[in-house]
């Protein structure tokens, strides 16, 4: 186009298929501490719209709060980067992220009332995936509640954590 003509805005992507979301997921849940630390704002992006979507989708958060935190990261760079950064620091959480994201089950109690709480109080601070702390916090917490298929619950009565048998 000549210099003094405006060029045309590119279209908006479309939105991946669930195929093409699961794809990502196993992709991201084997990537190397190497490839991880390359992730980039972009990358960054989509592990938060996928993290808004499951709290939506799995743990029932407000639409509203789940649009509100992917506004605000993708509305500030610098918060962006940030999150990129610890990311990358963090290649553990990056795939414990996509495991959970993989897991088509649905939450169970006692797990379902403290993940709701948790992914609303992030909804509602995206500035906590920049914080070293609360990200290896969360990943422990995802650890903890991934449970082997078929499993059977055992009260346990010292944490509010159950046990689990085969």
């Amino acid at each position: 186009t000549p210099a003094n003509q405006p060029t045309a805005p590119s279209a908006p992507k479309p939105p991946l298929t669930a195929e093409e979301k699961r794809a990502v997921l196993e992709k991201l849940s084997t990537l190397s501490n190497k490839d991880i630390a390359k992730l980039d704002r972009t990358v960054t992006l989509g592990i938060v719209e996928g993290l808004a979507e499951s709290a939506q989708g799995r743990f029932g958060v407000n639409p509203a709060a789940t649009k509100g935190f992917v506004d605000a990261i993708k509305g500030d760079p610098n918060l962006a980067d940030r999150i990129t950064r610890n990311f990358q620091r963090n290649p553990n959480f990056i795939r414990e992220l996509a495991k959970a994201g993989l897991d088509n089950t649905s939450p169970r109690e006692p797990f379902l009332t403290p993940a709701k709480a948790a992914m609303t109080n992030l909804m509602a601070n995206p500035q906590k995936l920049a914080n070293d702390v609360y990200v290896k916090d969360l990943e422990a917490r995802m650890k903890m509640a991934d449970i082997p298929e078929g499993a059977t619950l055992i009260h346990n009565p010292v944490s509010a954590a159950p046990g689990y048998k085969m």
